[in-house]
């Protein structure tokens, strides 16, 4: 990613940054400018104050909200940080580092959203299939909490946050990687399917090139899990699970697309 410059000192410092490490000062990430401004805590700076996450969840990004009448400015959530709707309970240090972990992998995959300078609409802009997370952990005698997206919702179990139960899952599935970041930008791939593709003129396009999305969607993933395949998806597909459906074809080949540009974009901020 991007290495930023301190305000105050003018040394490197980093996406996540909360402080400068060479100079003390307090940073705040302004998202819609990708810049790294000093912010007092305790005050509204230029227009911005900071996330009401700032302390919970280290969430060092802007919100934009100056007082109106000279008041002063109730706290508000970052436009990454708001569209989460759902978090677990935090009765317990595992679940608040859980949370946090997620938080900063959905700030990672925002920051390449807006470089892509893609619509996310909400809730508010689109009541029944805007973009929102859900991100919960499974109690006893309740449904399985399944990693997905269903009409804008983007569904995380934060065991997923766990390396060690995340590395058990990724060995027992056979899977060459699995990463929180790497789940969401997944995920978000199949928003982006029915933000941008659904009902539009490229179906035809998006058929040709990955399949025929009429087929059943179950009844493919099924068919997926039984096959011993031989190494035969390799030859037209991204991944081993790209070749279980036109859908899941279309969010790996999104997810692997925001891998490659994300790297470049480090590599070219690194000077490689």
């Amino acid at each position: 990613m991007k290495i930023y410059r301190c305000p105050g000192c003018a040394g490197r410092v980093y996406f996540e940054n909360l402080v400068c490490l060479q100079c003390g000062t307090t940073l705040g990430y302004v998202a819609a400018d990708n810049l790294m401004i000093a912010i007092d805590q305790a005050a509204v700076f230029n227009g911005h104050q900071p996330c009401a996450n700032r302390s919970t969840l280290h969430c060092n990004w802007m919100v934009n909200a100056a007082p109106l009448d000279g008041g002063s400015v109730s706290a508000l959530q970052c436009d990454c940080c708001r569209y989460t709707r759902t978090i677990p309970q935090l009765d317990s240090a595992a679940n608040q580092q859980a949370l946090r972990i997620l938080e900063q992998a959905k700030r990672y995959l925002f920051y390449t959203l807006y470089a892509l300078r893609l619509p996310i609409p909400d809730r508010i802009q689109q009541p029944e299939t805007g973009l929102e997370f859900d991100f919960l952990s499974q109690l006893p005698n309740e449904p399985k909490v399944l990693t997905g997206h269903d009409s804008g919702t983007i569904t995380i179990n934060i065991a997923e946050a766990d390396d060690a139960k995340r590395e058990q899952r990724r060995v027992s599935l056979g899977e060459p990687y699995r990463t929180v970041l790497g789940h969401m930008r997944h995920e978000i791939g199949h928003f982006y399917w029915d933000q941008l593709l659904a009902d539009s003129d490229l179906l035809d396009e998006f058929r040709r090139l990955f399949g025929d999305e009429r087929q059943d969607y179950a009844t493919a993933l099924k068919n997926h899990y039984q096959r011993n395949d031989g190494g035969e998806w390799m030859a037209q597909h991204i991944s081993y699970y790209a070749s279980s459906h036109p859908w899941e074809d279309w969010a790996e080949t999104w997810a692997h697309y925001l891998h490659i540009t994300d790297a470049l974009d480090t590599a070219a901020a690194w000077g490689v």
